[in-house]
C-alpha cells in the first residue's frame, strides 16, 4: 500500500452530486446542489477497481474478481478522467468518505448506508479532472468494497495520475489518531459523523 496524500494539479471545477440512494450529506466547505437521480450504467464506460491507472493510497487488498477492499481510515482511491459524468460503485454500510476534486479541499462528505451505493458526479466544466474518494471513518465502522468507476461514453478517457512523493510516513495510533470526535463539540460520544481522518494531525 501507499501512505500519505497525493499531489495533484489544481483546476477550477464545479459539479453536482447525485445518488441512487438517499445518503447523509454534509458540506464542510462549500454549498452544493444535491439531486436524486437514477441513471442507467449500461451506456457508461466501466473502470474496474484494479485498473492500473487508478491511484490507491493506504492498505488495500484486491479480491479475485478485481474489487478493492479496505477498512483503515485515510485510505483513498483517485482517478483522472476526461468526460462529463463519473460515478463510483462502493459496497459499504456506514462508512463516511470525503470527495475531493482536482486536489482541493474536500467538497462534500458522503455516508454510505446500504450494501451498494452509486454516486454520480456530473461535471459542469469540460476538461480533465481528478476525483478522490477518501475514507474518513475508522476501521471499526466496517470494511469497504470498492468496485470501480463508471464514466460517460461521450469521449470518456482515463488519464494517468502523477504519482505521490516516494517518501511516505506511516502513523500508528488509536481512535484519536483516526479523528475521533474532531468535528464534534466537547464533550461528545463517538459518532461517525463527527470523525474525519483528513483533518487529524496525521
Amino acid at each position: 500500500g501507499h501512505y500519505g496524500r497525493g499531489q495533484f494539479q489544481q483546476h477550477s471545477a464545479a459539479f453536482i452530486i447525485k445518488s441512487t440512494n438517499m445518503p447523509s450529506l454534509t458540506t464542510p466547505r462549500l454549498t452544493l446542489a444535491f439531486l436524486l437521480l437514477i441513471v442507467s450504467s449500461s451506456l457508461a464506460l466501466f473502470v474496474p477497481a484494479n485498473n492500473p491507472l487508478l491511484l490507491y493510497q493506504g492498505r488495500v487488498e484486491f479480491t479475485s474478481d478485481g474489487d478493492a477492499m479496505f477498512d483503515w481510515s485515510g485510505t483513498s482511491v483517485s482517478i483522472a478522467f476526461k468526460g462529463v459524468d463519473i460515478s463510483a460503485i462502493i459496497e459499504d454500510e456506514g462508512n463516511t468518505y470525503d470527495v475531493f476534486t482536482d486536489g482541493g479541499n474536500p467538497l462534500v462528505s458522503i455516508t454510505t448506508f446500504s450494501n451498494q451505493t452509486t454516486y454520480y458526479l456530473e461535471w459542469i466544466l469540460p476538461g480533465v479532472h481528478t476525483v478522490t474518494l477518501y475514507k474518513r471513518s475508522e476501521a471499526l465502522v466496517g470494511v469497504a468494497r470498492f468496485k470501480g468507476f463508471f464514466l460517460d461514453t461521450y469521449q470518456a478517457q482515463v488519464h494517468p495520475i502523477t504519482p505521490p512523493p516516494s517518501r511516505k510516513l506511516q502513523i500508528f495510533g488509536d481512535s484519536i489518531t483516526c479523528g475521533y470526535g474532531n468535528l464534534g463539540k466537547s464533550p461528545c460520544s463517538f459518532t461517525v459523523a463527527t470523525e474525519d481522518n483528513y483533518y487529524t494531525y496525521g
